[in-house]
C-alpha cells in the first residue's frame, strides 16, 4: 500500500523539496519518501516485483483545502476513512497527476536507484466505494465515470516515464 499523503505534504508551504507539475509546486515529504525508498530498494534487491496500491486516506474531520481528497467524500461517516482521489478540480488534478509523475520518475528508473514499482493499482475495491474509495453517497455511474477518469489519467501520466507500466483496477474480493 502506498499512501498518497505520505508523499505529498500539501499543508507544508515551507517545504524545501517540491515536484513541479504544470506550474504548480507540489510540496514533498522527503522523510516519508526516503522510508519508501529503503523498503522498495530492499524489494528490488531481493528480486521482488512491486504492485503498488495507491490509497487516499482521509481524516475523520474536514480538512479545508486538501487538494488530494474528493470534495464529496463523507469524512465524518466513512467506515475506513479511505477516500476517492480528487480529479474534479484543477488543483486536485495537478496534485494527483503530479504525485503520479513524481512516483513514476523516482520508482521506474532503469538503474533502480530508489527501488522499483512495476505496476500501479489505483484506489481500492471500487464496487464497495462507500467503504474503500469514498466519494460520498454517489450513484454508480458517477463513481464509475470519475474512477475511469482517474485510471485513464494515471495511465497517461505513468506512460510518460515507462511504457511497460501497467495500471490496474482494484476490485473487491467477492
Amino acid at each position: 500500500n502506498i499512501i498518497f499523503s505520505n508523499f505529498i505534504d500539501w499543508r507544508n508551504t515551507n517545504s524545501q523539496d517540491f515536484w513541479e507539475f504544470e506550474g504548480t509546486k507540489i510540496p514533498l515529504n522527503m522523510e516519508q519518501i526516503r522510508k519508501y525508498d529503503r523498503r522498495l530498494k530492499r524489494f528490488d534487491e531481493a528480486g521482488i516485483g512491486v504492485f503498488a496500491i495507491f490509497l487516499n486516506p482521509m481524516s475523520s474531520e474536514r480538512e479545508p483545502g486538501n487538494p488530494l481528497l474528493h470534495p464529496d467524500a463523507d469524512v465524518e461517516n466513512s467506515p475506513t476513512h479511505l477516500g476517492a482521489f480528487n480529479v474534479t478540480s484543477d488543483e486536485g488534478l495537478k496534485y494527483y497527476l503530479g504525485a503520479l509523475e513524481f512516483l513514476a520518475d523516482r520508482y521506474t528508473r532503469e538503474d533502480a536507484k530508489y527501488g522499483q514499482i512495476s505496476s500501479f493499482v489505483i484506489g481500492n475495491e471500487l464496487q464497495v466505494h462507500w467503504v474503500w474509495h469514498n466519494m460520498g453517497l454517489a450513484p454508480q455511474d458517477k463513481v464509475i465515470r470519475e474512477y475511469l477518469l482517474s485510471m485513464r489519467l494515471a495511465w497517461l501520466a505513468l506512460q510518460k516515464y515507462h511504457h511497460d507500466l501497467r495500471v490496474y483496477v482494484s476490485m473487491e474480493h467477492h
